[in-house]
């Protein structure tokens, strides 16, 4: 697949990750790592349903305090805490 629609799909996925963790710093780093571990180990490409399933869940949880944004506290939350108890 072409290197520049991999990198548009990283950056669109980026920018929903901003929105929905409302660029709190602790959960910037834990959205990072997940999408570079997520774009530098993955060998398939998502389709395009999936990457605009993905963004709009992103959006909806930056949007309201429901179950999309409960997952992604959650999700945060359990990345930072694996990292903290590596050291």
């Amino acid at each position: 697949m072409d290197k520049a629609y991999i990198r548009s799909i990283y950056r669109r996925l980026w920018r929903a990750s901003h929105i929905a963790i409302q660029n709190r710093p602790a959960p910037r780093y834990a959205v990072r790592a997940k999408l570079r571990h997520a774009f530098r180990t993955e060998t398939t490409i998502p389709s395009p349903a999936q990457v605009a399933n993905t963004e709009a869940f992103l959006r909806t949880a930056g949007r309201r305090r429901g179950v999309e944004n409960g997952v992604v506290k959650a999700l945060c939350h359990v990345h930072w805490d694996r990292m903290y108890n590596k050291r």
